[in-house]
């Protein structure tokens, strides 16, 4: 697997537990209003967003 995508609500606590697991922030950015970064570790990366889920979808 190259990387796994994962939305929270909460993106700053996200990232913060993210780097209790051993990650680290490679890249902070955003598109539109979504707050997004990439992050590396244990072998693999992961992108985190902080937007809004689908209407009906679950959270």
């Amino acid at each position: 697997m190259h990387h796994a995508s994962i939305r929270t609500a909460d993106i700053h606590r996200a990232i913060a537990f993210y780097e209790t697991l051993g990650f680290s922030v490679k890249e902070r950015f955003t598109t539109g209003y979504t707050l997004a970064c990439w992050l590396e570790g244990l072998g693999g990366a992961a992108g985190v967003d902080s937007s809004a889920p689908a209407p009906g979808s679950p959270r």
